[in-house]
């Protein structure tokens, strides 16, 4: 409830075991390796989800984001607008990125990296190497969540336009935008069927989307519980978990064919 706990639940019916975050987290996103990153104000937390164990890594500003790099470096967006290239390992960082009103999520897809700045609701490209801002597209007018999946589309909910945005990176293209229902939010990719998923918290349902054919086709939809801000993918059956934000627990789906 105030953020600073994070609950690893192993099975549905396991006690889930918990995990003392060092501040309250923004977020929680994959890791690599079989771990999470918690950014928070001051600190990026790393958990192993097998142990438990947890490592720190200071940060200069108020995390909002954090992802994983191709060679193992993390990127780390702020709510100062700034990303920081850093090497989790000691701490250092290589290349400060400024220019956002806020980095709330971040994109990578392959060597390529955008962000997403909710202040400007806009995706903007980095150049790693030239520690700058590169191409920039507006998202919606109101985008809030992305996701990304094996073929190097960004998936952007406009949660105030009521719209899915898809992109593609490395020439910043937006290719496809498609009205998704009232207030998409939680996004997820399921390899399994090759969809994209996004709950409508307007409407307390998930929509599983197909987006091979140029154009997001409905394949599955689902009433969800109360405000479900949070989905992911089970890698191991391909099954949704879905978290409410107003406390009504989380909920599993089974998903055939």
């Amino acid at each position: 409830d105030d953020g600073n706990t994070l609950l690893l639940l192993d099975d549905a019916d396991a006690a889930p075991r918990e995990v003392r975050l060092p501040a309250a987290a923004a977020t929680v996103v994959g890791g690599g390796d079989g771990a999470v990153l918690a950014p928070a104000a001051g600190v990026v937390a790393r958990v192993d989800v097998d142990t438990g164990a947890l490592e720190e890594v200071q940060v200069d500003g108020d995390a909002r984001s954090a992802a994983v790099l191709a060679d193992g470096r993390w990127a780390v967006g702020t709510a100062e607008g700034q990303v920081l290239i850093l090497d989790p390992t000691s701490g250092e960082v290589a290349t400060t990125i400024e220019g956002l009103a806020s980095a709330d999520a971040l994109a990578v897809t392959g060597d390529t990296v955008a962000v997403l700045d909710r202040g400007q609701t806009s995706l903007t490209e980095l150049n790693l190497e030239d520690g700058r801002l590169g191409i920039a597209l507006r998202a919606g007018e109101g985008a809030t969540q992305l996701v990304t999946d094996p073929f190097g589309r960004v998936v952007v909910a406009d949660t105030r336009d009521d719209e899915l945005l898809v992109y593609t990176l490395d020439a910043l293209i937006l290719r496809q935008r498609y009205p998704a229902g009232p207030a998409p939010y939680g996004l997820a990719y399921g390899a399994a069927q090759d969809l994209v998923w996004v709950t409508l918290t307007g409407s307390n349902e998930v929509v599983g989307y197909d987006l091979s054919t140029g154009i997001p086709r409905e394949r599955h939809r689902f009433a969800t519980v109360r405000q479900p801000n949070s989905i992911v993918v089970d890698p191991a059956d391909g099954a949704l978990v879905i978290a409410s934000a107003t406390g009504d627990g989380l909920q599993r789906i089974p998903i055939e064919g």
